[in-house]
C-alpha cells in the first residue's frame, strides 16, 4: 500500500472566487424578488422572496453570512494556533476568532436587533441612531481596531491593505448603511418601499464582500507566514 496520504489543497483565490459566485447569485435573487415585490406587485412567490431576502433574517443570505462569519473565525484561530504574527500581541488572533463566532451567533440569532429596544429607552435615539444597537457595537468596533491595530502594522504591505479593505467594506454595511436603514425604517415603520430593499441589497453586499476579501486575505497570510498549512487526519508518530 501506498504511505502517500491524499491531499486536500485549498486556493485562496478559487475560494474566494467561489464564495463571489455565490454572492452574485444571491443579489441576482434579491434583485428579482424586489422586481417581482413592487415592480409586478408580487409579495410572496411561493415564499421565495422572503427566502431570498436582504431585508429579513434567517433565511439563505442570513446563513450565507453566518457561514462567512464562521469560516472567518476559524482561520483566525489556526493563525493564533500556528504561532500568529505581533510578538506578545499575538493574542488579538485568537481575540478576533472569538470575536467573529459571537458575529456568527449575532447574525443567525438576531442578538444586536434585540439589543435595539433598551437602547432606544435609556437614550430614546431617533434618526441614524433608530437602531440603538449600532451605539455599543460601533464602540466595540472602535475599540477593537485600536488593539488590532499595532498587530495590523507590522504586517506586509500588501496583507495591510487588504485587511483594511475588507474592515471598510464590512464595517460601511455593517454600521453606516445600517444607520441610514435604521432612519428610513422609523419614517416608514412596517410599510417599506422599494428604497429601503435597494438600500438592503447594498448593504448586505458590502458586508458579504468584507467578509469575502477578509477570508481571501487571512488565507494569503497563512501562506505568506507559514507556506501554507496541512491537514492530516491519523495517528501522531512518535
Amino acid at each position: 500500500m501506498s504511505n502517500q496520504h491524499p491531499g486536500l489543497y485549498v486556493s485562496p483565490r478559487q475560494t474566494a472566487l467561489f464564495l463571489f459566485y455565490l454572492m452574485i447569485f444571491l443579489i441576482i435573487a434579491q434583485v428579482i424578488g424586489l422586481i417581482m415585490q413592487y415592480g409586478l406587485g408580487h409579495g410572496q412567490v411561493f415564499g421565495l422572496i422572503r427566502l431570498f431576502d436582504f431585508n429579513t433574517e434567517q433565511n439563505v443570505p442570513t446563513l450565507f453570512n453566518t457561514l462567512l462569519l464562521i469560516l472567518n473565525a476559524s482561520l483566525f484561530f489556526i493563525v493564533w494556533k500556528v504561532g500568529g504574527t505581533g510578538g506578545k500581541s499575538r493574542w488579538i488572533w485568537v481575540f478576533m476568532s472569538f470575536i467573529f463566532l459571537f458575529l456568527a451567533m449575532d447574525e443567525f440569532c438576531e442578538i444586536h436587533e434585540n439589543l435595539s429596544a433598551p437602547f432606544q429607552k435609556k437614550f430614546d435615539t431617533s434618526g441614524l441612531l433608530y437602531f440603538a444597537w449600532v451605539i455599543p457595537y460601533g464602540l466595540a468596533a472602535i475599540l477593537l481596531s485600536l488593539f488590532f491595530v499595532p498587530v495590523w502594522w507590522k504586517l506586509e504591505k500588501r496583507i495591510r491593505l487588504l485587511f483594511a479593505v475588507s474592515a471598510v467594506l464590512f464595517l460601511s454595511g455593517a454600521i453606516i448603511l445600517e444607520m441610514f436603514g435604521g432612519s428610513k425604517y422609523e419614517q416608514l415603520g412596517d410599510q417599506l418601499d422599494h428604497k429601503c430593499g435597494i438600500l438592503a441589497t447594498v448593504e448586505e453586499t458590502l458586508e458579504m464582500g468584507g467578509l469575502i476579501l477578509l477570508l481571501y486575505t487571512l488565507m494569503e497570510l497563512i501562506i505568506q507566514e507559514f507556506g501554507g498549512l496541512s491537514l492530516q487526519i491519523g495517528k501522531k508518530k512518535a
